[in-house]
């Protein structure tokens, strides 16, 4: 996979100009970032030829720790090349497919989740062009960037992150941001009919992570939650925005 990922995106950048050090190189902005933000070196030390980096590049990438080589490609995939601004995620993502590991690329970041129809939902929100949906979209791509932290990652928040997507998107459709999520349930299920036992397994593990007032504990005060915790959550949260979606515009209460 790591060698797929060098053809299929360095050795494209290392084109016909053989310098990068100049601010004449069509790439030069791309290499600077990578130096000084990525591997916190300053810019008087960068190689003057792109193929030297490349080497430098090269001997890191397969020298450094199995987590540091999804970051390396983290902040490729979110800092691209302007020259090239469209990595293949798709093509890598297959990749990734084909030699069997266990991580996907969403929204941007490596996320240890590899069925299809959890992908499916996951990026249907992510790649809705529906203006009002915004704020579900962001709550969706923080749980995922706090759930794709290979060294620390953030289950706790993760999870928290996921289940407010939810509740953003149930008071959009209900009309009222006061409005708790078994509230504006219930308001919009007067209008879109959600099967009942649906609505109270949601309501169920809504509450598992709330108490009366709304205030978030349970599950989220657990010291062990794991990742399988967290991607659950965001797996079933995003599953179920998509139902309530599609009833809505079904209904004609979002466009």
């Amino acid at each position: 996979v790591y060698c797929i990922f060098f053809v299929n995106y360095f050795e494209q950048i290392i084109n016909k100009e053989n310098t990068v050090h100049t601010k004449s190189s069509s790439n030069y902005y791309f290499f600077k970032t990578l130096w000084i933000e990525f591997y916190n070196l300053t810019i008087d030390n960068i190689p003057y030829y792109k193929r030297d980096l490349l080497t430098k590049i090269k001997k890191h990438f397969f020298d450094c720790e199995w987590y540091e080589v999804y970051d390396f490609i983290e902040f490729i995939i979110q800092n691209p090349d302007p020259a090239y601004p469209e990595l293949l995620i798709d093509s890598f993502n297959h990749s990734l497919k084909k030699e069997l590991s266990g991580y996907r690329i969403i929204s941007k970041n490596i996320v240890r989740i590899t069925n299809e129809n959890e992908l499916t939902e996951i990026n249907k929100i992510i790649e809705s062009e529906k203006s009002e949906l915004n704020t579900v979209k962001i709550h969706i791509q923080t749980a995922i960037s706090k759930l794709s932290d290979k060294k620390e990652p953030d289950y706790r928040n993760s999870i928290k992150e996921s289940i407010s997507a939810l509740e953003a998107l149930c008071k959009i459709i209900s009309g009222n941001k006061k409005d708790s999520l078994k509230t504006s349930l219930t308001k919009i299920n007067e209008k879109i009919s959600i099967h009942n036992g649906l609505m109270q397994g949601f309501l169920k593990i809504y509450g598992y992570t709330s108490d009366s007032d709304g205030i978030r504990h349970a599950m989220l005060e657990k010291d062990n939650l794991q990742q399988e915790d967290a991607i659950l959550m965001l797996v079933m949260c995003s599953s179920f925005i998509n139902y309530i979606v599609t009833k809505s515009e079904q209904n004609g209460l979002i466009e």
